[in-house]
């Protein structure tokens, strides 16, 4: 999260490509990975903080550092993740 300096975050496809989105989270990471492991502790990203205005490109909002995962003993948030792919477009 330290690394992202607009609080927003990026996500797109080549041209002729669709954004196919699944799980975008904030988590914690008990071994100080920036990506998810199966121990850690997770907080999907609202909805609301996601907008896709094409096809292939969305934007995600990030909360300003520290975001406290309150379902997770309140550590704050270590990173955020976003699972999606491209695919052929129609």
């Amino acid at each position: 999260l330290d690394e992202i300096k607009t609080g927003t975050l990026f996500l797109g496809c080549p041209h002729n490509q669709l954004i196919k989105l699944g799980r975008i989270f904030y988590g914690y990471s008990w071994s100080n990975d920036c990506s998810y492991i199966d121990k850690d502790c997770t907080m999907d990203v609202p909805r609301e903080d996601i907008v896709c205005l094409t096809t292939a490109n969305c934007t995600v909002r990030v909360v300003e550092h520290p975001l406290i995962l309150q379902d997770c003993w309140n550590l704050a948030a270590s990173y955020v993740q976003a699972e999606y792919e491209c695919i052929a477009g129609l």
